[in-house]
Protein backbone atom coordinates (compact mmCIF):
# COMPACT_ATOMS: atom_id res chain seq x y z
CA UNK A 1 0.00 0.00 0.00
CA UNK A 2 2.12 3.14 -1.50
CA UNK A 3 0.09 5.48 1.11
CA UNK A 4 1.22 3.25 3.83
CA UNK A 5 4.55 2.69 2.72
CA UNK A 6 5.41 6.35 2.36
CA UNK A 7 4.18 7.18 6.33
CA UNK A 8 6.24 4.23 7.14
CA UNK A 9 9.18 5.38 5.37
CA UNK A 10 8.52 8.80 7.07
CA UNK A 11 7.96 7.23 10.85
CA UNK A 12 11.29 5.36 10.54
CA UNK A 13 13.65 8.46 9.06
CA UNK A 14 11.83 10.61 11.87
CA UNK A 15 12.92 8.74 14.65
CA UNK A 16 16.42 8.04 13.23
CA UNK A 17 16.35 5.18 11.20
CA UNK A 18 17.01 4.47 7.37
CA UNK A 19 14.10 3.30 5.14
CA UNK A 20 13.01 3.34 1.57
CA UNK A 21 10.44 2.04 -0.44
CA UNK A 22 11.16 -1.19 -3.34
CA UNK A 23 8.72 -0.61 -6.14
CA UNK A 24 6.38 -3.74 -6.65
CA UNK A 25 8.15 -3.73 -10.49
CA UNK A 26 11.46 -4.60 -8.21
CA UNK A 27 10.14 -6.69 -5.96
CA UNK A 28 8.76 -9.29 -8.47
CA UNK A 29 12.19 -9.90 -10.27
CA UNK A 30 14.75 -11.38 -7.94
CA UNK A 31 17.27 -9.81 -10.19
CA UNK A 32 16.09 -6.70 -10.25
CA UNK A 33 15.68 -6.88 -6.77
CA UNK A 34 18.89 -7.85 -6.08
CA UNK A 35 19.89 -4.43 -8.34
CA UNK A 36 17.69 -2.43 -6.22
CA UNK A 37 19.07 -3.75 -2.80
CA UNK A 38 22.36 -3.42 -3.68
CA UNK A 39 21.88 0.67 -4.62
CA UNK A 40 19.69 0.74 -1.06
CA UNK A 41 22.94 -0.55 0.49
CA UNK A 42 25.33 1.60 -1.18
CA UNK A 43 22.93 4.59 0.13
CA UNK A 44 21.79 3.14 3.57
CA UNK A 45 24.54 0.60 4.77
CA UNK A 46 23.55 -2.73 5.79
CA UNK A 47 19.48 -4.07 5.86
CA UNK A 48 18.40 -4.36 9.51
CA UNK A 49 15.35 -5.04 8.83
CA UNK A 50 11.77 -5.60 6.72
CA UNK A 51 8.53 -4.11 6.66
CA UNK A 52 6.74 -5.97 3.66
CA UNK A 53 3.58 -4.43 2.98
CA UNK A 54 2.61 -5.64 -0.23
CA UNK A 55 -0.30 -7.86 1.25
CA UNK A 56 -2.50 -4.48 2.42
CA UNK A 57 -3.08 -4.01 -1.18
CA UNK A 58 -6.79 -5.24 -2.47
CA UNK A 59 -6.91 -7.21 -5.45
CA UNK A 60 -9.51 -9.16 -7.13
CA UNK A 61 -8.62 -13.07 -6.51
CA UNK A 62 -10.89 -14.55 -9.08
CA UNK A 63 -8.93 -12.89 -12.01
CA UNK A 64 -5.98 -15.67 -12.76
CA UNK A 65 -3.61 -12.83 -13.75
CA UNK A 66 -4.57 -10.84 -10.80
CA UNK A 67 -3.82 -13.62 -8.78
CA UNK A 68 -0.70 -15.11 -10.44
CA UNK A 69 0.84 -11.07 -10.11
CA UNK A 70 -0.50 -10.69 -6.16
CA UNK A 71 1.46 -14.17 -5.29
CA UNK A 72 4.45 -12.89 -6.73
CA UNK A 73 4.13 -9.47 -5.18
CA UNK A 74 2.89 -10.74 -1.87
CA UNK A 75 4.26 -14.75 -1.21
CA UNK A 76 7.13 -14.56 -3.48
CA UNK A 77 8.90 -10.96 -3.11
CA UNK A 78 9.10 -12.10 0.55
CA UNK A 79 11.19 -14.65 0.03
CA UNK A 80 13.40 -13.28 -1.96
CA UNK A 81 13.44 -10.35 0.51
CA UNK A 82 14.55 -12.62 3.13
CA UNK A 83 16.67 -14.73 0.52
CA UNK A 84 18.68 -11.81 -0.52
CA UNK A 85 19.21 -10.37 3.29
CA UNK A 86 20.08 -13.35 5.15
CA UNK A 87 23.50 -12.67 5.67
CA UNK A 88 22.39 -8.98 6.71
CA UNK A 89 19.86 -9.66 8.92
CA UNK A 90 21.32 -12.56 10.49
CA UNK A 91 24.39 -10.45 11.81
CA UNK A 92 22.76 -8.82 14.70
CA UNK A 93 19.78 -8.03 15.83
CA UNK A 94 16.97 -7.72 13.12
CA UNK A 95 13.03 -7.42 12.15
CA UNK A 96 10.92 -8.33 9.28
CA UNK A 97 7.04 -7.66 9.10
CA UNK A 98 4.23 -8.26 6.82
CA UNK A 99 0.74 -6.79 7.03
CA UNK A 100 -2.13 -8.40 5.98
CA UNK A 101 -6.19 -6.99 6.16
CA UNK A 102 -7.66 -10.55 6.87
CA UNK A 103 -10.04 -8.79 9.41
CA UNK A 104 -8.08 -8.18 12.32
CA UNK A 105 -7.86 -11.91 13.19
CA UNK A 106 -5.81 -13.43 10.48
CA UNK A 107 -8.82 -14.58 9.12
CA UNK A 108 -10.15 -16.78 11.35
CA UNK A 109 -13.28 -15.22 12.71
CA UNK A 110 -13.66 -12.71 9.37
CA UNK A 111 -13.10 -12.24 6.46
CA UNK A 112 -10.32 -9.25 5.21
CA UNK A 113 -9.24 -8.03 1.83
CA UNK A 114 -6.18 -10.18 1.59
CA UNK A 115 -5.80 -12.49 -0.56
CA UNK A 116 -4.63 -16.58 0.73
CA UNK A 117 -1.09 -15.78 0.05
CA UNK A 118 -0.74 -13.14 2.65
CA UNK A 119 -0.75 -15.70 4.88
CA UNK A 120 2.89 -16.93 3.50
CA UNK A 121 4.53 -14.57 5.71
CA UNK A 122 4.05 -16.72 8.68
CA UNK A 123 5.49 -19.92 7.49
CA UNK A 124 8.60 -17.82 5.78
CA UNK A 125 8.82 -15.84 9.03
CA UNK A 126 8.88 -19.56 11.02
CA UNK A 127 11.67 -20.78 8.53
CA UNK A 128 13.77 -17.47 9.03
CA UNK A 129 13.94 -17.37 12.88
CA UNK A 130 14.59 -20.99 12.71
CA UNK A 131 17.81 -20.00 10.29
CA UNK A 132 18.17 -16.75 12.05
CA UNK A 133 17.64 -16.91 15.90
CA UNK A 134 18.13 -12.80 16.35
CA UNK A 135 15.47 -11.77 13.77
CA UNK A 136 12.10 -11.19 15.33
CA UNK A 137 9.69 -11.59 12.78
CA UNK A 138 5.73 -11.43 12.35
CA UNK A 139 2.90 -10.58 10.23
CA UNK A 140 0.46 -8.72 11.39
CA UNK A 141 -3.22 -8.33 10.39
CA UNK A 142 -5.62 -5.35 10.37
CA UNK A 143 -8.87 -4.89 10.27
CA UNK A 144 -10.51 -4.40 6.76
CA UNK A 145 -11.25 -0.40 7.82
CA UNK A 146 -7.46 0.27 9.79
CA UNK A 147 -6.06 3.45 8.65
CA UNK A 148 -3.11 4.17 6.84
CA UNK A 149 -2.17 6.24 10.06
CA UNK A 150 -3.49 3.20 12.65
CA UNK A 151 -1.31 0.95 9.98
CA UNK A 152 1.80 2.62 10.27
CA UNK A 153 1.11 3.38 14.50
CA UNK A 154 0.98 -0.45 14.88
CA UNK A 155 3.71 -1.97 12.96
CA UNK A 156 6.16 0.83 14.40
CA UNK A 157 5.34 -0.16 17.62
CA UNK A 158 5.98 -3.94 16.43
CA UNK A 159 9.48 -2.36 15.60
CA UNK A 160 10.28 -2.46 19.41
CA UNK A 161 8.09 -5.42 20.50
CA UNK A 162 10.02 -7.51 22.08
CA UNK A 163 8.31 -10.83 22.26
CA UNK A 164 8.61 -14.29 20.00
CA UNK A 165 5.13 -14.28 18.69
CA UNK A 166 4.47 -14.45 14.54
CA UNK A 167 1.13 -13.61 13.86
CA UNK A 168 0.11 -10.21 15.65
Amino acid sequence: DEGVAGLMVARIVKAGGKAAVIAASAATDPLALATTLDGLRQQHGKVAGIVHLASLNRADGNDLTIWKQQSSLQAKSLFWLLQQTMSELASGPSIALAASRFGGCLGRETEGTSMPQAGAAVGLFNCATQEIPSLRARLVDFEVEATPQTIVDALFDELTADDARTEI
